[in-house]
């Protein structure tokens, strides 16, 4: 199985980190708590691996037309400074939005109750101060 939708790589190949293994690691609490059935596990990391490189690729590809944009050449060096600058502005900002939808999705699931008509659900974060709280506390913290 291909980790997080990155390509498999036969070989005595070095592929995976320590991060890679701490990703799994949470998966695999996510398996044992229930949220990650073991039979859908690989579409789940397939579907967040796609996800992720949609982002990441949408992400290089602005950091190459903002460099595009500029009249001077931009050694490695720039370009390396402008993406440690950059993208943990936009890691925040995409954590953000996500909590939101995070937020947000329960009104989404009264829809799927009609199918489930012995379910009930019920909005579990609410707003304060702009930001999503779960039963009463902050959401969890990334990373």
């Amino acid at each position: 199985m291909a980790l997080h939708g990155f390509a498999e790589i036969d070989g005595d190949t070095a592929l995976f980190t320590d991060g890679d293994r701490d990703a799994l690691r949470l998966l695999e609490q996510l398996r044992a708590a229930g949220l990650v059935p073991s039979d859908i596990q690989e579409a789940v990391t397939r579907t967040v691996g796609q996800a992720m490189a949609g982002l990441a690729d949408w992400q290089i590809e602005m950091l190459y037309q903002f460099l595009d944009a500029g009249s001077a050449e931009v050694d490695e060096g720039q370009i390396i400074n402008l993406g440690s600058r950059v993208l943990p502005l936009l890691e925040k900002m995409q954590t953000y939005v996500w909590r939101r939808h995070l937020a947000a999705a329960p009104g989404g699931g009264r829809r799927s109750a009609a199918h489930h008509p012995t379910r009930r659900v019920r909005k579990p974060a609410r707003w304060s101060s702009g930001s999503p709280t779960w039963s009463g506390s902050p959401a969890p913290p990334v990373g």
